[in-house]
């Protein structure tokens, strides 16, 4: 009941009228100030672009995923979400904190959410202008290993994450404009003008529990590379797609800029990138036919160096998007029918 308390305490420092207004409440203001990754994507200009519009053809109404997650929810993620955006501390385990913010059309959901979630064994505390519903988790009684969701009521805000993060995002967020960091400050220049962005400080190093193999007792042969000494310089990643509109092209454009720790490893990593690069160029009638398409799209990759960092850039076709799109999506299918799936 300490959480109950202590986000009951602190919201009555916060206007209700602000709550009930939750349309004008920038999602940036949710991050929390020790942030290392941010990302998120405009979601309603990303599926009005061509590219957006064939992805909704493809998938059929009824695809089961899809309709179990409306089902448990009353949200439809591809007609009522507007922009998403996370963000994570980079920290592990109980000293992890992590939220994920969303605009959109959710006044419909809110009835379905919090039925579940009292069916489920969850709690539900009504605050001014936000419904903050509590998911505890087995044997784990910290807030910081407990999942909370904020419903603001007038239906446009859905916020996710620990019950830390969220009880201050729910305190403080509409009152701040976000971190001021450099990586926040980058991550606010990427979302102005593109559809899918992400900002990391995170040590690449960090990822390699994710790869695959990694839980094996040799682990994964990725995982050395991300410990190399050249990715261990990596000191910021960032980057972002923009899908222009149908008035403008079609396709994409991707870009990213790799900051580094001087202009002798920003270098470095660039030869490494057009080798790897070139070489798979060179050998595509050795990869598995998945990946012709895409080894033969990276020839249209663009780099350069500006002092300490790699700029990379790459223009993809609308023909070449609808392909990989297809086979990733085959992919997809086969591992989920694969059989003791």
């Amino acid at each position: 009941m300490s959480t109950v308390r202590t986000v009951l305490f602190s919201v009555l420092a916060v206007p209700a009228l602000a709550l009930a207004q939750s349309s004008n409440i920038d999602l940036f203001s949710f991050v929390m100030q020790d942030a290392q990754l941010i990302a998120g994507a405009h979601v309603d200009s990303a599926k009005n672009s061509p590219f957006g519009q064939y992805v909704l053809s493809q998938i059929p109404m009824g695809e089961k995923y899809l309709q179990g997650f409306e089902t448990e929810t009353g949200i439809n993620p591809l007609s009522d979400v507007t922009e998403v955006l996370a963000a994570w501390n980079g920290a592990p385990n109980a000293n992890g904190h992590w939220v994920i913010g969303a605009h959109g059309a959710f006044t419909q959901s809110i009835p379905t959410i919090e039925v579940n979630v009292l069916k489920n064994g969850g709690t539900i505390t009504r605050l001014a202008g936000v419904d903050l519903i509590t998911l505890g988790q087995a044997g784990m009684n910290s807030k910081e290993a407990n999942v909370c969701i904020g419903l603001f009521t007038d239906g446009f805000t859905d916020l996710m994450g620990d019950c830390t993060s969220v009880e201050a995002a729910i305190q403080f967020g509409v009152a701040t404009s976000g971190p001021g960091s450099s990586i926040a400050l980058t991550a606010q220049q990427l979302r102005a003008h593109q559809d899918f962005w992400f900002a990391s400080v995170v040590p690449l190093s960090e990822f390699s529990g994710l790869l695959p193999g990694s839980a094996t007792s040799s682990g994964s042969p990725l995982s050395g590379v991300l410990k190399s000494k050249l990715l261990l310089a990596i000191q910021q990643i960032s980057g972002g797609v923009k899908f222009p509109t149908a008035a403008d092209g079609s396709g994409a454009q991707f870009s990213a800029e790799v900051l580094l720790g001087s202009p002798q490893d920003a270098t470095s990593l660039l030869n490494v990138v057009n080798f790897v690069v070139g070489l798979l160029q060179m050998n595509t009638g050795s990869v598995p036919p998945s990946a012709v398409g895409f080894a033969s799209l990276l020839g249209g990759l663009q780099t350069s160096v500006t002092g300490s960092t790699l700029n990379v850039g790459l223009n993809v076709p609308e023909s070449t998007l609808e392909q990989l799109f297809q086979q990733v999506s085959q992919l997809a299918m086969n591992h989920v029918s694969a059989p003791g799936r």
